[in-house]
């Protein structure tokens, strides 16, 4: 990231993009750099453009909402002109930037969806153990996980939903509904 100057992530809803997003600021700002964060694109050019010899990193969270044919055109104009020292992380859910119909200048997202039932095991392991599930109630729903079409996988931040709402007396309907 500090090479490149940016990092943009998208993804389903709940699939970690702000989690990792600010996982790399924190990094960044453990560094010594400076840290804002904010969704639209000016304000990041403001902030990572002022003159400043400080580094800086700037999360710019779902900027293509409001406007995204200008957001687009903004972030475009922003990534040719950020200065060195300058980082700028994006998230994106997929279906607004799929809405967005705009290239970022040929750029590759970082699509972080989760669309493996073994990962997807893991995490919920994982958050299962964390919250001392049973054993037996752990392998129940990772059954069901792994029953899962992959266009229905459940995402990482869902899987933490549900290991911290689970109940152990759910029966197979309440399992479905989940």
């Amino acid at each position: 990231v500090e090479d490149r100057g940016f990092a943009l992530l998208s993804g389903h809803s709940l699939c970690g993009k702000t989690h990792l997003a600010k996982r790399v600021c924190q990094d960044l700002q453990d560094k010594g750099y400076e840290f804002a964060l904010g969704s639209r694109v000016l304000t990041a050019r403001e902030f990572l453009c002022a003159a400043s010899e400080t580094d800086r990193v700037f999360l710019l969270e779902d900027p293509f909402d409001e406007n995204p044919a200008q957001a687009v055109r903004q972030l475009n104009r922003l990534l040719r002109e950020l200065p060195a020292h300058r980082v700028l992380v994006v998230t994106s859910r997929n279906d607004v930037l799929e809405a967005s119909r705009g290239a970022i200048e040929g750029q590759v997202w970082l699509d972080l969806t989760l669309g493996c039932c073994e990962m997807a095991s893991r995490i919920w392991q994982a958050h299962a153990r964390d919250r001392s599930i049973s054993v037996h109630d752990t392998e129940r729903f990772d059954g069901h996980l792994r029953s899962l079409p992959l266009d229905q996988m459940l995402q990482p931040g869902q899987l933490r939903h549900v290991a911290h709402h689970f109940e152990s007396e759910l029966d197979d309907a309440a399992l479905e509904e989940l």
